[in-house]
């Protein structure tokens, strides 16, 4: 059969059939709606007027096909050969051209604005008074020459946003990566502090006595164990006992201005317990029924 004039072809799969000596349709336009021809052959099909909305092109084989009366929506040419192949006029809504071969194409005329062409070939495309893409990362890594056609404006744009090789092609310059998020650092953890108002003003007092004690003691004015009336004579016996008091009575004050460092869950639980001994912990195989 060489003739599918009114053929209703939607979501058919026609993976690489070669559809060159079909006469496809006349007057009355087939539905190609959401059809898959990727890696098809249509190389020299007469196509007037289909359907080609959500179409799967990829791959296919269009050159030097007359598309100009054809829609388009979501239609996907993704590394498909469009060379020398008359788009002029059409609105290709949110079509992709990614990778596709569109040398000597024509797109003069036509509404390409949510297309993307990245990795494109657009050597002597026309893209004469064609609405194209603001965002010229939708062009990223296209390459194109003194051939293309398009507006002086989009030229000097596409000139300033690519690279020229020694052969003087163009290359678009393709968008950077987005940076990988980076996770906040946590703040480091400060060690939880406990202890009531009145015993850490009572801890600081301690400690101030044991300090004022560790001062006589260190000029002579009580002795290490004696009371405040006599004299330690005993130099070993002072050292010790400053040494001692001191400590004590900076660790007692520290404590009480700055909070104790919270017990561990063990000591908690056996703390809440009551004061009481825990049997399993003693190892002394007591019952404790």
């Amino acid at each position: 059969m060489d003739d599918l004039h009114g053929t209703d072809l939607r979501g058919a799969d026609l993976r690489g059939a070669d559809l060159r000596k079909i006469t496809w349709w006349g007057a009355c336009s087939a539905e190609l709606a959401k059809v898959n021809l990727s890696g098809a052959d249509l190389r020299g099909a007469e196509i007037e007027t289909p359907d080609f909305d959500g179409a799967n092109l990829r791959g296919a084989n269009l050159s030097g096909l007359d598309l100009r009366r054809d829609q388009f929506e979501m239609t996907s040419f993704e590394r498909a050969d469009l060379t020398e192949a008359d788009l002029s006029g059409v609105n290709v809504d949110g079509g992709s051209f990614d990778g596709a071969m569109l040398d000597g194409a024509n797109f003069a005329g036509a509404r390409l604005t949510s297309c993307t062409f990245r990795n494109a070939s657009l050597r002597g495309t026309n893209f004469t008074a064609a609405v194209l893409p603001s965002d010229l990362s939708a062009f990223g890594g296209a390459r194109f020459d003194s051939s293309t056609q398009w507006s002086e404006a989009r030229h000097a744009q596409a000139v300033a946003n690519s690279v020229t090789g020694l052969d003087g092609v163009h290359v678009f310059n393709s968008p950077a990566p987005p940076a990988p998020a980076v996770a906040p650092t946590p703040p480091a953890q400060q060690p939880r502090r406990n202890g009531t108002v009145a015993g850490r003003v009572a801890a600081v007092l301690f400690g101030a006595g044991f300090i004022v004690y560790a001062v006589l003691l260190a000029t002579g004015q009580v002795g290490f164990v004696g009371s405040l009336i006599g004299r330690g004579t005993d130099v070993s016996e002072r050292v010790v006992g400053v040494l001692a008091m001191s400590l004590l009575g900076l660790t007692l004050v520290g404590g009480g201005v700055f909070g104790f460092p919270e017990d561990s869950p063990s000591r908690g639980r056996r703390s809440r317990g009551g004061g009481g001994v825990d049997a399993d912990s003693c190892g002394c195989g007591i019952d404790a029924d």
